[in-house]
C-alpha cells in the first residue's frame, strides 16, 4: 500500500505542468490517504527528524496568518492564506512519508522530465495551425502555451531543473540522459522568459565548470565557458524574438509584432511598492491587501494601463512583495526560507539542491513564485525530494 504514496505524488508531478491549479486534486488525495493509512508513530518520528527542514515553511506561513490581524482586506487576506496552505501542510505530508518516497525518487525525476518534454511536443503540435493561420509568433512565449493557463516563466523554471536532473542522472546512471537536455534547452529558448534565459546561461556555465574543473580538465572547462558565452550572445543578437525580449526592454522601447507587445513594467511596479514600503516598513500593508493597494496607487500615479490589468496582483519580486505585504518580519521569514535552501544544499553536499536554490532565488527577483500554486508546489515538492533519506549511488569520475 505504501507504493500508493509514490503513485499519488507522481500524479502531482504530472499535474504540475498542465494547469496552475491542477495539483489540487492529487494533493487532496495524498492528504486523505495520509490520514487513513495510519503509521502515526513512524510519521511522527519522520516529522521530528525533519523538523529543521519543515520549520522555514511553517514560519513563513504563520507570518501571513499574523498579518491578518491588521489587514484592511480580510476577505482577500483569507483567500491568500488558503492559497498558501500547501506551504504549511505539504512539507509535513512529504517529509512524514519520505521513507516511502525515497526508493522511487529516480522514477519521479524521470516522470518529471518526460512530462515536460511531452508538454513541449504537444505545444509545438498545437502551434502549427496558429502559424499557418498567420501568427508568426505561434512557436514563442505565451503563444506557444496558450492552450494551457501556465505562464512561460514557470514552465521554463521547471525545464531548467529538468536539465540539471538530466545531467545528474547522466553522471550517476547513464549518459543517455544527456540527449534529453536538447529538447529541454529548446523549450526554454522558445519560451523566451528573460529571467529564466539568464538562469539557463548561468546554469550551463555552472554545470560545465562543475563537471570539468572537478575532474581537473581546466582547458576544456574554460574553453567551454567561452563557447557558451559566445553562442548565448550571438543567439540574443541574431534571433529576433530573443533580441526583442532583451534589448527593446532595456532601451525602454515598445515593439508590436502581431500580438507581441513588449514593455518593461516591473520598474514602475517596484517604484509603487517601494513608496508603500517606506510608509509601513515594519508591518507592511497586511495579508491580501496588496492587489487593491497596487491598483489604487497605479491610478493615483497615472499608470492607467497597469491599473486595468486585473491579472497584476503582486509586484513581480518575491522579496519586495514580502516587505510590501508583511513588513520586516515577512522579509526576514522569506530570506530565511531561501537561505535555508542553500544551507541544506551545503550540509547535504547536494549539487541538485543547490541548483534548485539558485533557480528559485534568481527567478524570485522578477516573479513572485510563492504567490501561486505553480511556484509553491514546485518549491516544496522538489525541496522534499532532494532531502528525503536515501543512500545515493556514488558519482563516478567519467
Amino acid at each position: 500500500m505504501k507504493r500508493l504514496y509514490a503513485i499519488i505524488v507522481a500524479c502531482i508531478v504530472i499535474a504540475l505542468l498542465w494547469s496552475r491549479g491542477g495539483t489540487s486534486i492529487p494533493i487532496l488525495l495524498l492528504a486523505m490517504f495520509w490520514l487513513f493509512s495510519g503509521d502515526w508513530k513512524e510519521k511522527g518520528a519522520q516529522i521530528k527528524q525533519h523538523a529543521l527542514h519543515i520549520a522555514p515553511f511553517a514560519i513563513y506561513f504563520l507570518v501571513h496568518v499574523f498579518a491578518m490581524l491588521y489587514t484592511p482586506d480580510t476577505a482577500s487576506g483569507w483567500t491568500d492564506v488558503s492559497k498558501k496552505l500547501n506551504l504549511f501542510f505539504l512539507p509535513f505530508l512529504l517529509f512524514s512519508i519520505g521513507i516511502y518516497l525515497a526508493p522511487y525518487r529516480k522514477q519521479m525525476y524521470q516522470v518529471f522530465i518526460a512530462t515536460i518534454i511531452l508538454f513541449f511536443l504537444v505545444a509545438v503540435y498545437l502551434a502549427i495551425p496558429q502559424y499557418k493561420a498567420g501568427n508568426q509568433l505561434a512557436f514563442f512565449y505565451v503563444h506557444l502555451v496558450n492552450f494551457s493557463n501556465m505562464h512561460p516563466s514557470y514552465l521554463a523554471m521547471y525545464a531548467l531543473l529538468a536539465i540539471a536532473l538530466c545531467y545528474d542522472m547522466a553522471v550517476r546512471h547513464s549518459k543517455i540522459y544527456l540527449l534529453l537536455i536538447l529538447p529541454l534547452f529548446a523549450f526554454i529558448v522558445v519560451l523566451v522568459a528573460r529571467t529564466e534565459l539568464i538562469i539557463l546561461f548561468v546554469l550551463l556555465i555552472f554545470i560545465w565548470l562543475y563537471h570539468f574543473l572537478k575532474r581537473k580538465k581546466y582547458v576544456i572547462g574554460i574553453g567551454g565557458v567561452a563557447l557558451i558565452v559566445f553562442v548565448s550572445v550571438l543567439s540574443v543578437w541574431k534571433i529576433p524574438e530573443l533580441n526583442a525580449r532583451f534589448f527593446d526592454v532595456l532601451t525602454d522601447k515598445k515593439q508590436v509584432k502581431n500580438t507581441w507587445s513588449i514593455k518593461n513594467e516591473r520598474e514602475s511596479i517596484w517604484d509603487v511598492a517601494w513608496d508603500r514600503i517606506k510608509q509601513k516598513p515594519m508591518l507592511g500593508v497586511g495579508t491580501g491587501a496588496g492587489a487593491a493597494i497596487l491598483t489604487e496607487d497605479f491610478k493615483k500615479d497615472g499608470y492607467i494601463l497597469l491599473a486595468k490589468k486585473t491579472s497584476l496582483n503582486n509586484v513581480h519580486n518575491q522579496f519586495i512583495q514580502q516587505w510590501f505585504i508583511l513588513g520586516v518580519l515577512g522579509l526576514l521569514s522569506c530570506l530565511y526560507l531561501y537561505a535555508n535552501l542553500f544551507w541544506q544544499a551545503y550540509v547535504s553536499k547536494s549539487f541538485i539542491l543547490f541548483v534548485l536554490a539558485m533557480i528559485l532565488t534568481i527567478a524570485s527577483l522578477t516573479e513572485c513564485i510563492l504567490e501561486s500554486q505553480s511556484g509553491i508546489v514546485f518549491f516544496v515538492l522538489f525541496y522534499a525530494f532532494f532531502l528525503v533519506e536515501q543512500k545515493e549511488e556514488p558519482i563516478t569520475n567519467t
